[in-house]
């Protein structure tokens, strides 16, 4: 449970900007929304070192930023099957995800299983998450306590 807190107007803004980003997941993406999303290209899940799970990737057709690598605003939903992310601030479409990547790095080496670990990239600043169960229980932790500040708010 949440201790009872008092949000400033600031904290109640992002609070409200983060519930809206999860209902917006929780729904979907419309086909308007992906086809106006930036694709991400080459996509890896990392966290902060605070357990803050964003994306990384290349990305393309991005509103506000030029075409290259992006660490994403905080990832909220991530639908690997019908291939699009949710984060604070908008959805994205995800092409290849980064283990494709490193897999065909690696095969062109003809290495396999443990020593495939030299092929790893660093994400300076950023732990790779690469058990997706993982993800999943970070994403739906953040979404509690989100629902769980709104209560408060709403008491």
């Amino acid at each position: 449970m949440t201790p009872s807190i008092t949000l400033t107007p600031a904290q109640r803004h992002h609070l409200i900007r983060a519930l809206t980003a999860v209902a917006a997941a929780e729904t979907g993406p419309s086909p308007e929304d992906l086809a106006a999303a930036p694709a991400l290209y080459s996509w890896r899940p990392l966290m902060t070192l605070d357990a803050t799970p964003v994306l990384w990737g290349q990305v393309n057709g991005h509103p506000r930023l030029a075409p290259g690598p992006i660490v994403t605003s905080r990832l909220i939903a991530l639908d690997r099957v019908a291939g699009w992310a949710r984060t604070l601030s908008r959805w994205y479409r995800l092409a290849d995800p980064f283990t494709a990547l490193e897999s065909s790095l690696a095969g062109g080496t003809g290495l396999s299983g443990a020593e495939m670990q030299i092929v790893l990239f660093e994400f300076g600043g950023y732990i790779p998450v690469d058990d997706l169960a993982v993800l999943d229980r970070l994403l739906v932790s953040h979404v509690a306590r989100l629902r769980a500040y709104e209560a408060n708010e709403r008491t």
